[in-house]
């Protein structure tokens, strides 16, 4: 483990691989309500509290207005209280299912607050612990190209790309238009980019796709053949699913990135990003996710389940900055 140092900031490109193939992607909606409501809370009431509220006083600011916003939602959110419990009911040692989105909606808004702290004069440059660094140089020696495979923990999207960055890497981060506050045009092209205009410091390039994904991963596929490393967020979404055993349900995980990694002959990373009570930051980089299983079905569920292996004790320590507890299927 080591304190990364802040390196110069980069000027990241965006590939936008659907008007490459001639069919630039338009967001079926001009505009909605919540966009406009997001203009006045985002720009006006949370830029104010981002830049001058002390850094370490944000996770306070943000845990009462979690508390707040489950309050005022109870009944919104009923619906994902009850599988929720479920999962639970044999963990006594973790917080409740509404402790959990509670922790959830403040992370939420405490990750607004580092975007919004870094569009203030000087930007913001967080302390970052980096663990796991040994796995990457292993495969830097060997020549090896590198796919960082994300999980859903609170402060992932912005703390991840500057823990890579700091490490040296030219990283190229797969995404949709619609990735940042809103899916609409208004909110593609002004709000979105309040998140990835931040982002883009710390990229080599955005390879966007909504509808041309076999041309973004062509893209990733030739960086990774060159030694590179690219980067994905982990979903449950996709026409490959695994679900593994996890608490007392099963975690749904969508597995696309492993079989590209296989076919790219690429290795597959692991990464876990936490905020630690002193403000401060975990990038954890895991061990490679290998199986030797010759049938390919059991092979890809044999990764999973390692994958699981190492977000288990993460979740465990940090239950309330995991966001993946949408992917956890109830017992029946």
């Amino acid at each position: 483990m080591f304190i990364s140092k802040p390196l110069p900031r980069r000027r990241g490109k965006t590939i936008d691989c659907d008007a490459m193939a001639g069919s630039p992607w338009r967001a079926p909606r001009a505009v909605r309500a919540l966009d406009l409501w997001e203009v006045l809370r985002l720009f006006v009431v949370q830029s104010a509290i981002a830049w001058t509220v002390p850094a370490f006083a944000w996770p306070h600011v943000a845990g009462a207005l979690g508390d707040m916003q489950v309050r005022l939602h109870r009944r919104g959110i009923s619906r994902r209280l009850a599988p929720l419990q479920r999962i639970l009911q044999d963990a006594p040692d973790l917080p409740s299912a509404i402790q959990i989105e509670a922790g959830i909606s403040a992370g939420k808004y405490e990750e607004r607050f580092q975007y919004l702290r870094a569009h203030r004069p000087g930007g913001w440059e967080p302390r970052i612990h980096i663990h796991g660094a040994e796995h990457v140089e292993a495969q830097r020696q060997a020549g090896r190209g590198i796919v960082f495979w994300g999980s859903s923990f609170a402060f992932h999207d912005l703390i991840s790309k500057i823990a890579m960055h700091r490490l040296g890497l030219d990283i190229f981060h797969y995404t949709r238009p619609v990735h940042g506050l809103s899916n609409t045009r208004f909110g593609v092209r002004f709000l979105n980019p309040v998140r990835t205009s931040v982002e883009l410091r710390y990229l080599e390039a955005r390879v966007c796709a909504e509808v041309n994904i076999a041309g973004a991963m062509n893209v990733l596929k030739g960086v990774v053949e060159k030694g590179g490393a690219v980067s994905m967020k982990l979903g449950n979404r996709g026409r490959r699913q695994a679900a593994v055993p996890f608490l007392g349900g099963k975690l749904e995980l969508a597995t696309g990135a492993v079989a590209l990694t296989e076919r790219w002959g690429a290795a597959l990373l692991p990464t876990f990003t936490l905020r630690r009570p002193d403000g401060s930051f975990d990038f954890i980089i895991g061990a490679p996710l290998e199986s030797n299983e010759p049938d390919p079905e059991r092979r890809v569920l044999a990764i999973a389940e390692r994958y699981v292996d190492q977000l288990l004790p993460v979740v465990k320590a940090e239950p309330l900055q995991w966001r993946g507890w949408r992917f956890v299927l109830p017992p029946p």
